[in-house]
């Protein structure tokens, strides 16, 4: 692997971690509120934990792939620095959406 594919791919994965961290919260939040969507995610994979971890395993692939099939433009020192803050942020974010929903709920 070249290095470009392989800031590629860290680029394309990486957003696609700080995406899922933040869809994984409001996921959370969404079969919690929605019964119908708890009850399906239950029966889709015999609990709904496990849909779950389906689903955010399946939404960082496919979003993974997306976002590592664009060239990396500009620096990429910027860039690779600009996602690590992003990586953070994301990371606090869905987090705190999930630690404020049940502390408040």
């Amino acid at each position: 692997m070249t290095p470009q594919i392989r800031s590629r791919y860290t680029l394309g994965f990486g957003y696609a971690a700080a995406i899922t961290a933040v869809a994984s919260g409001l996921l959370t939040i969404a079969k919690e509120k929605y019964d119908p969507l708890l009850a399906w995610m239950k029966s889709f994979a015999g609990h709904h934990w496990i849909t779950h971890g389906i689903a955010v395993v399946l939404l960082f692939v496919i979003i993974g792939l997306v976002m590592s099939a664009r060239e990396p433009k500009g620096d990429l020192e910027v860039e690779f620095r600009r996602l690590a803050i992003l990586l953070i942020a994301a990371t606090v974010i869905g987090g705190a959406l999930v630690g404020l929903f049940y502390l408040f709920d």
